[in-house]
């Protein structure tokens, strides 16, 4: 929703992100617009532990979340 996104970008400690493939296009479901995310980070085909001791590839704006926030943390351990 745009304008949830809107009220998002208005505080200062919220980070809008969103997920890119291998092509740096943002797959389906995932939202984007120039004016409503800060940045994008690799959310398509993430390996990932599933279970019985396998591995799974999964599709997932979290997981970009989990990208930018890293670096995020090591942008802001440099302050």
């Amino acid at each position: 929703d745009n304008d949830l996104h809107q009220t998002l970008l208005s505080f200062t400690n919220v980070f809008v992100v969103t997920s890119i493939d291998a092509k740096e296009s943002v797959p389906w479901p995932a939202n984007s617009s120039p004016t409503t995310v800060h940045t994008s980070a690799p959310g398509d085909k993430i390996p990932t532990c599933a279970r019985n001791n396998q591995y799974e590839t999964v599709k997932s704006t979290s997981l970009a979340a989990a990208h930018v926030a890293g670096g995020l943390a090591l942008a802001y351990s440099e302050k």
